[in-house]
């Protein structure tokens, strides 16, 4: 009774160690959180900021334009997933998709 309980025991220790173990993978977004417009501003607004203010809000802009047009084909929502529209999660994918989001950075860095 007593080796049937530590048999048990052992057997239910590495179960979990090998559960515990496995790598959690997780999913990257197709379209960034963070390149959203934050504000929109009417002409007059517009008018009144200097060339330093204005810059930022292009930045800005394009930012949002390089990480989300790419991919607006596939979703328009922030955090979507390739599983939650469908497509299949495979290596291949998952390695496009990053590809993708490192020349988005590649290319807003260099611009």
């Amino acid at each position: 009774m007593k080796t049937k309980f530590t048999l048990m025991s052992i057997v239910f220790l590495l179960f979990n160690c090998m559960l515990f173990a496995q790598k959690a993978d997780n999913e990257q977004s197709i379209i960034n959180q963070r390149a959203s417009i934050k504000k929109y501003h009417d002409r007059e607004e517009l008018e009144k900021m200097n060339k330093g203010m204005l810059l930022e809000l292009y930045i800005e802009r394009i930012e949002v334009i390089v990480k989300v047009l790419p991919n607006i084909a596939f979703t328009n929502k922030p955090g979507a997933t390739i599983s939650s529209l469908g497509i299949p999660d495979t290596k291949e994918n998952r390695k496009a998709l990053e590809e993708n989001i490192k020349a988005a950075d590649g290319y807003f860095e260099n611009t």
